[in-house]
């Protein structure tokens, strides 16, 4: 298997403007469209620091932010429609010379245009529920061990709940920092730009796992156009050392949840199709056990030879 075969021509580049979208643009974005290429989305991350660029015509967002001390600027934008021969090059041509890493959203048919106009392809993939089947299916669908955690988790008096204010989005957020501590990568500052996104735009919402007034755990999901996407996936220490496995409690209830407010598909985010390590194979064992549809996709991008010489030294770590 591959990212996805070719299929209907994609959207028209005509102009790649710098600024947040104007008003009226969330109408103008076509089937594919998720989170990422809203509005909203945009503002947020001009709060956050990012530059952001949008399609004239309507239809996807690019960001930027410097790095490397500021001496590269890099571009990103998920989960972007598929572009025609044209299309493709124009974008080539506007990130030219730069840093960029672009993704072709998994249901989206991928003409490989990007890969023809110089981008560089890598094969990424995610685990995708089709939350139209019945409840009683999809439970059906999670691994047998999974269950018998959920059950047990609801057991033990823990509650999963949507956060309801600022306070309890600041208790995840510190076990958020915990469980990334624990993984030795660089923690998040505390932004309330999130917590405006999903709360106070309604652009989804936070999930908490709680017992006995402790946050134990959460789990953020946005819902745009029928299409979850999760982030911030958080387990406290205390949970891990009292083996209360809140994370599948969690989840199951955020499935739960994006079922009922009618959305078509749940996406777990991002797997290594090729496992390198044994991560790679824990995480990718972990969002497999939820019984989704495995689907490939592509990630294209382009650098410099300042970020392949920084890339070389340091293996990316000054990137990440």
């Amino acid at each position: 298997m591959g990212c996805n075969e070719p299929g209907s021509r994609g959207v028209v580049v005509e102009v790649i403007e710098k600024g947040v979208p104007p008003e009226g643009w969330n109408s103008r974005l076509g089937k594919h469209a998720t989170i990422y290429h809203t509005r909203e989305y945009a503002e947020y991350l001009e709060k956050e620091g990012f530059n952001v660029w949008h399609s004239k015509n309507g239809k996807f967002l690019l960001w930027s932010k410097k790095v490397l001390f500021g001496l590269i600027t890099s571009f990103s934008s998920v989960y972007v429609p598929p572009l025609d021969a044209s299309e493709a090059r124009e974008l080539a041509q506007f990130l030219k010379g730069k840093n960029a890493v672009i993704s072709v959203h998994p249901l989206a048919a991928d003409n490989g245009e990007l890969g023809k106009a110089g981008f560089k392809k890598k094969e990424w993939a995610t685990f995708l529920l089709d939350l139209r089947r019945g409840k009683e299916e999809l439970w059906a669908g999670v691994d047998k061990a999974t269950r018998k955690i959920v059950r047990r988790t609801r057991e033990k008096g823990v509650e999963v709940r949507t956060a309801e204010n600022e306070e309890d989005y600041a208790a995840y957020h510190a076990v958020m920092n915990e469980n990334r501590r624990r993984n030795k990568v660089k923690e998040y500052p505390y932004s309330r730009a999130f917590w405006e996104l999903f709360k106070e735009a309604g652009m989804g919402e936070i999930f908490v796992a709680e017992l006995d007034g402790r946050i134990l755990g959460g789990l953020t999901a946005s819902l745009y156009n029928d299409y979850v996407n999760e982030w911030g996936a958080a387990l406290s220490n205390k949970a891990r050392e009292e083996k209360i496995y809140a994370s599948d409690a969690v989840r199951w209830a955020v499935i739960e949840w994006a079922r009922a407010k009618g959305a078509h598909y749940y996406d777990l985010t991002g797997v290594n199709p090729a496992p390198r390590d044994e991560k790679e194979k824990g995480i990718y064992r972990f969002k497999e056990k939820w019984g989704g549809d495995f689907k490939e996709y592509c990630e294209y991008s382009t650098s410099n030879a300042v970020v392949d010489f920084a890339r070389k030294i340091k293996h990316g770590k000054l990137l990440e």
